[in-house]
């Protein structure tokens, strides 16, 4: 059976962003069961991100966060993290999960797309 790919994203930063069905199947539904059937929430948190990070623990992962939803009665943002591929045009998501804040700005996250200061996604 073929593993195709359920999410392909043009993110703002130039490259395009896939996740595999199974890689969605066993890494992020097993894990984060909120996301089950909200691949187009991923796929807007990649797409139109309301701030882009690159994370302070792994350097090749980018850090993306949806504007804030409503979710079960809370306000969340999609969290979803990118590493690289074998193409030098590709990035895999790594993970994703609803969180109610944007960690990375305590962390002293690199933000490298805010489109309130880069609506082109110039960085």
């Amino acid at each position: 059976m073929e593993d195709k790919d359920i999410i392909i994203a043009e993110s703002p930063l130039g490259y395009t962003v896939c996740c595999s069905q199974s890689h969605w199947a066993t890494y992020i539904i097993a894990g984060h069961a909120e996301l089950e059937n909200r691949e187009a929430d991923v796929k807007d948190a990649l797409e139109k991100p309301c701030k882009i990070y690159r994370s302070v623990s792994v350097e090749d992962r980018h850090i993306y966060y949806s504007f804030p939803t409503e979710y079960k009665g809370r306000p969340q943002y999609t969290k979803v993290v990118t590493g690289s591929s074998s193409f030098p045009n590709i990035k895999k998501v790594v993970t994703a999960y609803s969180t109610p804040k944007i960690t990375e700005e305590s962390r002293g996250g690199e933000v490298l797309y805010d489109p309130a200061k880069s609506p082109k996604g110039d960085i």
